[in-house]
């Protein structure tokens, strides 16, 4: 089992989260919290000190992403810091090492939430396209869907071109106790209303708690996924946005992510922007 773990977003819901069920495992030596706000990064390093299997917090350097338009912003935030973060760590990766990229069933489309499946291209140029925001109209949900969608045709490719490493694209579901709403690209109708509606939706069952949503992630990362997913498999809710997961490529809203051609060209536009200068 991994004793060294590295995660992103760390300062607030999922990531924080996730820091601290690692930090609980008795196999845990140490973790890496990536945050863009030095601010956020002290305010989540003092709600874990003291924890139990928390033994010292350093503070080290923190980036922001940025991105010349708002399409670019969703994609580098969401994906391409992510996975230029991966290859600039590839030559330090144990063999077997475990990355899971957060996903979201929004890349199949949730039509209760009014997100369409993406529509994906089978070229290397139309990705290049939507990644640089050079199409006609901009939604911002159509835009983040095609981004978790991008990702999870990137690392089924990825995980072809390096099979002694575990990669799995896991979402963590429809999740309550996340800033995701605040986001810059969440329509000003969505923040408004699901604070009113998240009752609701949880009753539903479209809606879980942090501690399911971040339970996803642990799986992934203990193993617990191993025999049921194949490295490069997207994992997510088979029925909606909670409950059991399956390999969405089994669902038909799902199939076009089996779909070699997309992932291999999808992994070529990508490629622009994640190769490592030497």
């Amino acid at each position: 089992m991994s004793e060294i773990y590295l995660v992103t977003g760390a300062n607030s819901g999922l990531g924080l989260h996730s820091v601290r069920r690692i930090a609980m495992m008795p196999s845990t030596k140490k973790i890496y919290m990536g945050c863009r706000s030095e601010n956020k990064a002290s305010v989540a390093i003092d709600s874990i000190k003291g924890m139990e299997g928390v033994d010292r917090c350093d503070q080290a350097s923190t980036q922001k992403p940025v991105g010349p338009n708002q399409v670019l912003d969703i994609h580098q935030i969401n994906l391409i810091g992510h996975v230029q973060l991966v290859e600039a760590l590839k030559p330090k990766l144990a063999q077997g090492c475990k990355i899971v990229f957060s996903g979201s069933e929004a890349a199949r489309g949730i039509l209760i939430m009014m997100i369409g499946t993406p529509k994906l291209g089978g070229t290397s140029d139309w990705y290049r396209n939507q990644l640089e925001g050079k199409f006609p109209g901009y939604d911002p949900m159509d835009v983040y869907a095609k981004t978790k969608g991008f990702a999870a045709l990137y690392f089924a490719e990825w995980a072809r071109q390096n099979p002694k490493y575990s990669v799995l694209v896991v979402s963590p579901g429809g999740t309550s106790g996340t800033s995701a709403l605040n986001a810059d690209a969440v329509p000003a109708h969505f923040r408004l209303m699901m604070p009113v509606m998240m009752p609701l939706l949880k009753a539903m069952g479209v809606i879980h708690n942090l501690e399911d949503g971040t339970d996803r992630y642990i799986q992934a990362l203990t193993g617990k996924y191993d025999e049921a997913f194949q490295s490069g498999s997207f994992v997510a809710s088979k029925r909606g946005t909670t409950g059991e997961v399956c390999d969405q490529t089994e669902l038909r809203s799902g199939k076009m992510y089996a779909d070699t051609v997309k992932q291999k060209v999808a992994f070529e536009a990508l490629s622009v922007y994640t190769t490592v200068e030497k």
